[in-house]
């Protein structure tokens, strides 16, 4: 919607299409401290960000002026291959099939992020407004952090 309404640009054609990423490690750079051959990683739909701005340093990266989306700007999933900075990939235990952690890198994220922000404590009570992926995933994570807390959703 963002790209159809104009808030974002459109995708750099030619590009490979993807977004929520699941992968092993198959080369690192010489920089790479914390990633291995082999590693099992997630990319989100950040797949960079410049990290000094304002909004990288409030953790809103994707205000960033430098950022770059994982399947509009540079080559995302469908690609054979592609490359990200280690700070943008993230370790995904085995016991999550792909089909189960890729939407945790985007809607996921998002979700978390919104619970995160609202400063909830069990017990108090939650409303949500329309029900997607993000919002799916919120009542998940509610159900299991908070459990005393009552969610209300209007959709």
């Amino acid at each position: 919607m963002d790209e159809i309404e104009g808030r974002t640009p459109p995708p750099r054609f030619p590009v490979v299409p993807g977004h929520q990423v699941v992968g092993r490690v198959e080369a690192t750079g010489k920089s790479v401290s914390t990633l291995k051959v082999g590693h099992r990683v997630g990319i989100a739909w950040i797949y960079a960000a410049c990290g000094k701005c304002k909004f990288c340093l409030s953790g809103n990266e994707n205000l960033c002026p430098h950022f770059r989306a994982t399947g509009r700007d540079v080559n995302g999933g469908y690609a054979q291959y592609m490359t990200v900075a280690e700070d943008f990939a993230f370790s995904i235990p085995d016991i999550f099939s792909d089909s189960e952690a890729a939407p945790l890198l985007c809607a996921g994220a998002i979700g978390y992020r919104s619970l995160r922000l609202t400063g909830l404590k069990d017990g108090q009570n939650l409303g949500l407004t329309g029900f997607g992926a993000s919002g799916h995933l919120v009542l998940k994570m509610v159900r299991h952090r908070y459990p005393n807390t009552q969610v209300f959703v209007f959709a």
